[in-house]
C-alpha cells in the first residue's frame, strides 16, 4: 500500500488538481481547466469532491479485485457497439487519436443512466455490474472500511510519511523496509480499537457497530496472519495454488473472490508475510520497552520515537530504543 500512497501523491504534484467547487460558480472556466488537463496529461485530478477517502478507497480495492480475474471472465462483461461507454473494454482495443499502436490498458466504464426516451440510449445503455462484485464486497463493510482509513491514512501511513523528514540521515529518508512500512500500518488497525476507538460515541454509533468494527479489523487480521502462511508455503513448493485459495478461506475466512485474488499476488509476492511481521515485531518491542521503563513508560512517546527512527528495519530501530541487540521476536 505505502508504494501506491507515493504514487498517487506523486501523480497530484504533477497535475494540477481541478476544483469541484469552480463548476458551481464559473461552469466556462471548470470546462477549460478540465480540457486543459485532458489535453496535456490524458487525465484529470478532481479536487473538493466531498467523497469520503474511506468509500475512495474500498471503490479502489474492488476494482483491483474485479481486474485480478481470468480474462475469460471479464470478458463476458464487454458489449459490442457501444464503444465502451457501457461495462469491460480489454487490453487491445482501444487506440488513442493519432496513435499508431494500441492502449496498452483495460478498463471499466459507468456513467450516467439515460431515461428509456432519450435519443443516445441506444448508445449508452444502463450501467452493468459484474456479478462477482458481491463476493468482493465481502471484504468490504463498515469494520474493514474504517480498518483501511486507519491503515492508509490516521495513524498509519499518512502519519509515517509526516514524520520521514525527521529521520536521521538521508537514507533513511529515501529507503526503508516493509516490515517497518506495513507493519507499523497494520498495528495501528489493532492498537487504536485497543486505545477505545471505536466504542459508542467513539468512532461506533452503537454497540452493535463497534463489535462491527472490531470483527473488521480481526478480518484484515487473519487475511495478512494468512498471507504469511501462503507466501512461505507456496515458494518452497509446500502448497499448491488450488491449496492457498482453499486456505484463505478455511483459515483466513476469506470469500473465494479474495482468495483468488490474494492466491495470485502471493504467486509474484511470496514476502506478502511483512505486513502481520512487521506488526508482531512492533507489538514485542513495545512490551520490551514497557519492561524497561516501567511506570516511565509512555505509549504517546513510544510511538513518536518509533517514527522518528523513519522505517528501517525493526532490528534497527530496536537498537536505537531499546540500546541493545535483543531479538526481534
Amino acid at each position: 500500500m505505502s508504494q501506491s500512497v507515493a504514487h498517487s501523491a506523486s501523480v497530484q504534484r504533477a497535475i494540477a488538481p481541478v476544483s469541484l467547487r469552480l463548476f458551481a460558480s464559473d461552469v466556462d472556466a471548470f470546462a477549460q481547466a478540465l480540457g486543459r488537463s485532458f489535453a496535456r496529461y490524458g487525465f484529470a485530478v478532481i479536487a473538493d469532491h466531498g467523497l469520503d477517502q474511506a468509500r475512495i478507497d474500498a471503490a479502489a480495492q474492488d476494482a483491483k479485485a474485479f481486474f485480478a480475474l481470468p480474462d475469460a471472465v471479464k470478458r463476458r462483461y464487454r458489449i459490442d457497439g457501444i464503444s465502451g461507454q457501457r461495462g469491460y473494454t480489454p487490453f487491445g482495443v482501444e487506440t488513442a487519436k493519432g496513435a499508431a499502436h494500441f492502449d496498452l490498458k483495460e478498463f471499466w466504464h459507468v456513467g450516467r443512466e439515460l431515461p428509456p426516451s432519450h435519443p443516445y440510449r441506444r448508445r449508452m445503455p444502463d450501467n452493468v455490474w459484474p456479478e462477482e462484485v458481491e463476493g468482493f464486497m465481502h471484504a468490504f463493510n463498515i469494520g474493514t472500511v474504517i480498518s483501511t482509513a486507519v491503515h492508509e491514512a490516521y495513524p498509519g501511513h499518512y502519519i509515517q510519511f509526516l514524520w520521514v523528514p525527521r529521520a536521521p540521515s538521508r537514507v533513511r529518508k529515501l529507503l526503508g523496509a516493509n516490515t517497518d512500512v506495513e507493519g507499523w500500518a497494520h498495528y495501528c488497525e489493532q492498537m487504536m480499537l485497543d486505545q477505545g476507538y471505536g466504542q459508542p460515541g467513539v468512532g461506533a454509533k452503537d454497540e452493535r457497530e463497534s463489535k462491527f468494527l472490531r470483527l473488521g479489523q480481526l478480518q484484515d487480521a487473519l487475511l495478512r496472519n494468512a498471507r504469511f502462511i501462503v507466501g512461505i508455503e507456496m515458494h518452497t513448493g509446500k502448497m499448491s495454488f488450488d491449496e492457498a485459495v482453499a486456505f484463505f478461506q478455511k483459515e483466513g475466512y476469506q470469500s473465494k473472490e479474495t482468495a483468488m485474488v490474494e492466491t495470485k499476488r502471493g504467486t509474484s509476492d511470496p514476502t506478502y508475510l511483512y505486513y502481520t511481521l512487521g506488526k508482531l515485531e512492533i507489538m514485542k518491542l513495545r512490551e520490551d520497552m514497557k519492561k524497561k521503563q516501567g511506570a516511565a513508560f509512555s505509549l504517546e512517546e513510544f510511538h513518536n520515537s518509533f517514527l522518528r527512527e523513519g522505517f528501517p528495519p525493526i532490528k534497527i530501530v530496536r537498537e536505537a530504543m531499546l540500546g541493545d541487540q535483543s531479538p526481534t521476536l
